[in-house]
């Protein structure tokens, strides 16, 4: 497993309540300099990979309810079977989470002072489109929901917040006949993940909208030539709707 680590200056625009930051993590933690390749020799089952959306505030934000986060990736060529992760009936169904962390390190404070609900809330692709719309054949969109039970929290302004982490497992990788794996295609395929839109949301009914990075928001796996895709986002779930699918 090789972490390819690239130093990179603040990249935000005038104006904007925020920026997002997006890295490969070993340990779930934010890191600095930023980890924006994953290499991996696609020869094992049993490894997993660790991706944190972080999001920098410039000013404080009271009364913290949850998240919404849409990542957009884009690979070299037709989306392979390896990166269907996560619908019922695909090859990898059950080889990608997202998760929370309580613990502030790496230079990012947690927003969640208990566990969230949530998770992956859609894994969009052109086999699970999102409702009334088509994706090309190389695009997936990855939607990710956290919303707090009872607590509310007020983030401070000037830093950086661990937001989620996204997690790859790589079960279906090698083909093991003594236990009746056989592996998906596609592993050693180049993508580019952006982490695209993040959407913050507090108990007076307000939403912050962050689409510009703060360092770097685009990832690459296996040294993608892909391009960084910031999608702009479909059928977002509405906040209103989110609570109730999750009390």
């Amino acid at each position: 497993v090789v972490l390819s680590m690239i130093s990179v200056t603040p990249a935000l625009g005038a104006g904007g309540r925020g920026g997002l930051n997006f890295s490969w993590s070993p340990d779930g933690n934010c890191v600095n300099p930023l980890v924006m390749n994953q290499t991996f020799a696609c020869n094992t089952n049993s490894a997993s990979f660790t991706a944190v959306g972080s999001v920098y505030l410039f000013d404080a934000d009271p009364q913290f309810l949850g998240l919404e986060a849409t990542i957009s990736c884009q690979s070299e060529g037709p989306l392979p079977a390896w990166w269907q992760s996560y619908n019922s009936g695909s090859c990898r169904a059950t080889s990608a989470m997202a998760r929370t962390t309580s613990v502030s390190a790496g230079g990012c404070r947690s927003p969640w002072p208990e566990t969230p609900m949530g998770g992956i809330s859609a894994w969009q692709t052109a086999l699970n489109p999102p409702p009334g719309h088509v994706l090309a054949a190389n695009r997936l969109l990855i939607k990710v929901v956290f919303v707090m039970p009872t607590t509310r929290l007020d983030l401070g302004a000037g830093r950086e917040f661990n937001a989620f982490q996204l997690v790859l497992d790589t079960n279906h990788t090698v083909d093991d006949p003594e236990h009746g794996i056989v592996a998906c295609a596609g592993c050693a395929t180049g993508v580019a993940l952006t982490l695209s839109t993040m959407n913050l949301y507090y108990d007076s009914n307000r939403v912050d909208e962050i689409t510009q990075p703060y360092h770097d928001n685009c990832i690459t796996w296996q040294s993608s030539a892909a391009e960084c895709w910031n999608a702009t986002p479909v059928c977002n779930t509405t906040w209103g709707a989110i609570k109730g699918f999750y009390r």
